[in-house]
Formats: C-alpha cells, sequence, structure tokens
C-alpha cells in the first residue's frame, strides 16, 4: 500500500508492459460494472421519459419496476432449473399487475426500449469480447517480456532453427539488426503455441513455470482453454478443451462436447482479475531474476500495483499477489505493505475470522507505530484504534482524505460516524501519500532489510 515512486529500469523493458497490461485489463473490468443494467439502463431511460408520465406513475414506477425485476430474477431461475432438471415440470407463467393503463404502457415501452435488445444475449456477447481480449492483452504482455529475455539471455538463440539465406542476410546492415529479426521470427512463432508450451519455454529460459508464478493455476488454465473454444468453436466444449482440463487435473465431469459454455459476469470478473495478478506476478518475477539488483524497486512496482486493484476492489487480485509475496526476501517496508494488502483482501473477501489468527499473532514490537494502527484496524477494533488513529493525524502522517477514501478504513469510518466526538483517522497504511514521508525511516527502524 505505500505509495513509492515509479521504479526505474531500462527504457522498454520493465516496468512499461506491465504497467500498459495491467491498465488495459482493469479497463475491462470497469466496463463490465458500467454495462449493469442496474447502474444505466433503468436509470437513463426513466431520465429520459420521466418528463412525459403523470405524477401518479412517477410515484408508482419503481416498485412497479423492483417488482418487475424480482419476477424476473425468480423467472430465470426457475427456467435454469427446469433446463438442468431440477424442476419436474415446466415453471408456471408469472404476471405482473400494472395498475392502470399508463403503467401498463410506461411498462411496455421500458422492456421494448431496455430489454427486448437486437442483441439478444448482450451479457454473453460482451463476455466473450472481453476474455478475447483481456488474453490478447497477456498476450502482448508475454511477447514484451519474451523479447527482454532473449535479450538479457544470448544463449536463448543459438540453436536456432532459423537460417538467413545470403539474400536476406543483404537487408540487415549489421549483426545485430539480423538479430532482431531473428528474436521477432521466434516471438512469432512462440505466440502461436499455447499457453502450456509458452511456460515450457519460460522454463528453459529463466528457470519459472506459470504454476509456481500463481496460485491455483488450474483455474487460470481453464480461462485460456475457455477462450480458445470461444474462439474457434462458438464457445462449445470440444474434445480439446476436456482434454487440456484433463490434463491439468481439473474436474471434467458433468461437461460434454458440444455442450455450450457461455460467458457470466461473475465468470469474466474472477477471470479478469486473475488474469491481472498473472501479468502483475509473471513481470515481476522475470524483472526480478534478469535485474537481480532490482528486487527492492520491482517488489515496490508490485505493491503499487497492488495499491491501484484496491481501491478497484480486486480482491482476489490482490490476494492472489499477497499470497506469492510470502517467500519474497524484498525490503521490510514492501514486503509488510503487500501483506497486509494481503489480509485487507482476505477480511473483505472471506471475512475477519480467515485472519483473526494469523493478524492476531503479527508481532509488531520494533515497527513504526502506525503498524499498530492497522493490525487494529484490520481486527476491527475501532476503540483501540481510534487513539493511534488520532496520534497519525496529530503527527502527520495521515491525511482525511485517506480516511475517506481507502477500504482499510471502511470499518472506522462508520465507527466514526456513530460516534459524534471521535477523529476520525488512521494510521499511515501503505499506499497513502504521506506515509511515503516516513519510508525511509521505517526502513531504517525494521530489520531485515
Amino acid at each position: 500500500m505505500v505509495l513509492r515512486d515509479r521504479a526505474k529500469s531500462k527504457p522498454g523493458e520493465f516496468p512499461m508492459p506491465g504497467d500498459d497490461y495491467v491498465r488495459g485489463i482493469v479497463g475491462f473490468y470497469d466496463a463490465i460494472i458500467e454495462m449493469s443494467p442496474e447502474s444505466r439502463a433503468a436509470t437513463e431511460w426513466i431520465n429520459r421519459n420521466v418528463a412525459s408520465m403523470s405524477k401518479d406513475a412517477r410515484a408508482k414506477l419503481p416498485a412497479l419496476l423492483r417488482e418487475m425485476a424480482d419476477a424476473m430474477y425468480k423467472a430465470a431461475d426457475q427456467a435454469r432449473k427446469w433446463q438442468e432438471g431440477e424442476l419436474l415440470e415446466a415453471p408456471e407463467k408469472m404476471y405482473i399487475e400494472a395498475g392502470g393503463v399508463e403503467l401498463r404502457d410506461i411498462l411496455n415501452a421500458f422492456i421494448a426500449d431496455t430489454i427486448h435488445r437486437p442483441l439478444k444475449d448482450r451479457t454473453s456477447l460482451v463476455g466473450r469480447a472481453f476474455l478475447i481480449a483481456a488474453i490478447a492483452s497477456f498476450e502482448v504482455l508475454f511477447a514484451g517480456v519474451a523479447r527482454t529475455i532473449y535479450q538479457h539471455n544470448p544463449a536463448a538463440l543459438q540453436q536456432s532453427e532459423y537460417k538467413f539465406t545470403l539474400e536476406e542476410l543483404t537487408q540487415y546492415s549489421t549483426i545485430e539488426e539480423a538479430r532482431e529479426a531473428l528474436v521477432t521470427r521466434r516471438i512469432e512463432a512462440l505466440l502461436l503455441e499455447s499457453v502450456d508450451g509458452w511456460s515450457k519455454w519460460l522454463e528453459r529460459t529463466v528457470n519459472l513455470e506459470f504454476s509456481g508464478i500463481i496460485g491455483e493455476w488450474q483455474v487460470l488454465r481453464e480461462v485460456f482453454a475457455r477462450r480458445n473454444i470461444q474462439v474457434h468453436a462458438d464457445g462449445k466444449v470440444t474434445k480439446r478443451y476436456l482434454q487440456v482440463l484433463s490434463n491439468s487435473s481439473i474436474d471434467i465431469s458433468g461437461l460434454e462436447v458440444g455442450q455450450e459454455l457461455k460467458i457470466s459476469r461473475a465468470y469474466l470478473e474472477d477471470a479478469l482479475e486473475r488474469l491481472l495478478a498473472l501479468g502483475i506476478l509473471f513481470t515481476f518475477r522475470v524483472w526480478s531474476r534478469i535485474y537481480k539488483s532490482e528486487l527492492n524497486q520491482s517488489s515496490a512496482w508490485v505493491e503499487s500495483n497492488q495499491s491501484f486493484l484496491i481501491r478497484n476492489n480486486m480482491w482476489t487480485a490482490t490476494q492472489l499477489i499477497s499470497d506469492q509475496f510470502r517467500s519474497v526476501k524484498c525490503g521490510r517496508s514492501i514486503s509488510l505493505a503487500i501483506q497486509i494488502n494481503g489480509w485487507l483482501a482476505q477480511k473483505t473477501s472471506q471475512g475477519i475470522d480467515s485472519i483473526r489468527t494469523e493478524v492476531g499473532e503479527w508481532d509488531i514490537s520494533g515497527l513504526a507505530h502506525r503498524y499498530d494502527m492497522i493490525k487494529s484496524l484490520l481486527l476491527g477494533e475501532m476503540e483501540a484504534a481510534q487513539p493511534k488513529v488520532s496520534r497519525e493525524i496529530r503527527d502527520g502522517r495521515l491525511s482525511q482524505f485517506e480516511i475517506a477514501t481507502h477500504p482499510l478504513f471502511i470499518e472506522y469510518r462508520e465507527y466514526a460516524g456513530s460516534h459524534q466526538n471521535t477523529t476520525s483517522g488512521i494510521a499511515a497504511i501503505p499506499g497513502s501519500v504521506e506515509s511515503s514521508r516516513t519510508e525511509e525511516l521505517d526502513d531504517r527502524d525494521v530489520p531485515g532489510d
């Protein structure tokens, strides 16, 4: 969470490809939320047509729309259960009493304008498009990192199967130009392979595998396989898809060749978060392996991106990243920031009981005062956190803006709001602008760097 200057490295290598990838995938994620009917379609339609409605209709319409939405959700659930054999009889028809001619006409117009679209399954189509585009973004990232690996590992090209004719050699003015052309050919060929082929290539060149870069790799392996059937088989299960899943020890019971697999919003959001975590961790692992002296810089880059994910409530990606950093020997303050991020993500997604023991046993003796405050906040001990928060504000290490906007402060904001004379605040947490001013002091105070 501690905000740091962008890590410096070689131009065009790290961290720019990773930055572009992260922003691109988060853009897809945000677009999904923006397209939610709850947030846009109904509101926009009502705003456009409200002037044409009577006062009585305007008063009754919100409740009627809620009733219609509930009925639609129930009907969809009943239809799913009928199709999957959970119901013995076909579901009964559902009726909504409009309550007058005007409300009937309003509902009919609303349905025609917002639900009966030329694209009958927009969610599925958008999900397919975003999944394909997101994995294409990862391919771009992979190609950029692969080029860097070739640049720093000339031996990887020594046994190349590519050969230049004399005519081709005359097109290059230097050996370096010819070498760049060879790298491009190798990368183009590599991208034609499956993600399993990419993983084997990483193992040969930098001793890394995707399964060792991120946890729950099988889940992501299915995401890549599903992208392929979306592109090549109209979203229907193929023998190849089943084989890939079986080879990755993924349960394929209930799946049959020809079965259609749609991309739901929940599936897409989870896939995008996992792809984000993979891209960040992949960039970090290669960066820190090629430039061993830049471990702290590459780790700080990860932490900075993690803070960005937290601000976007992307808890799965945040936790996957933290889980992989437990053994990374970077600077203590960076390591603590990433660990705290992971605890916050786990608490948010799984509840406070999932972190209570580990955070409760966290030894903060010898650490800066703000970690004492963070521990209280993570454990939900708001009364104990209050004086620590006030201290951090008074000492200029915490801003009211951080308190008002960072997810770590959600419970404290609620607590402060229910206590009239409570001073809002919390210690400078990793990711805050204020905390960066004490970064050097913290690193001196904490042994282990």
